[in-house]
């Protein structure tokens, strides 16, 4: 299969730059993100106990999205980059995965963020910003 699609996509859901609105369409005066990485529909492992989802009880894998997803993904590439670079500081860290983090997508194109204006809006896609997706 050939996905054709733009990827990736800041999410609707995602915390953007200052005085924009949450999910629920209150102020929230959030400071941009720092990084963007992938939290949207990541094949995770999963608690066959689990009671928060009905659809994945007695699972052992879940599609799941938010911030819990896209952590794990920077984390693990901090923790490469300090296996290479065993004296660099955490501030040398996060330098080291902004300044090398891409603006466009898998295409070539300039990253698009989903956006949404009011709670039974259609989602649509504008151009992201730094406060979108801070340095990519």
């Amino acid at each position: 299969p050939i996905y054709q699609g733009t990827a990736p996509q800041v999410a609707f859901y995602s915390s953007r730059g200052p005085d924009i609105k949450d999910s629920s369409f209150q102020d929230t005066d959030v400071l941009k993100p720092d990084i963007l990485a992938p939290g949207s529909l990541i094949w995770a492992a999963w608690s066959p106990n689990g009671t928060d989802e009905v659809n994945y009880q007695g699972e052992g894998f879940a599609m799941i999205s938010g911030t819990s997803m896209a952590t794990p993904h920077i984390a693990g590439i901090a923790a490469l980059v300090k296996q290479k670079h065993p004296d660099w500081s955490p501030a040398a860290i996060k330098s080291a995965l902004q300044t090398t983090s891409a603006v466009v997508d898998h295409m070539g194109k300039p990253l698009q963020a989903q956006n949404q204006s009011g709670e039974d809006s259609p989602i649509t896609l504008i151009a992201a910003t730094p406060f979108d997706c801070g340095s990519g």
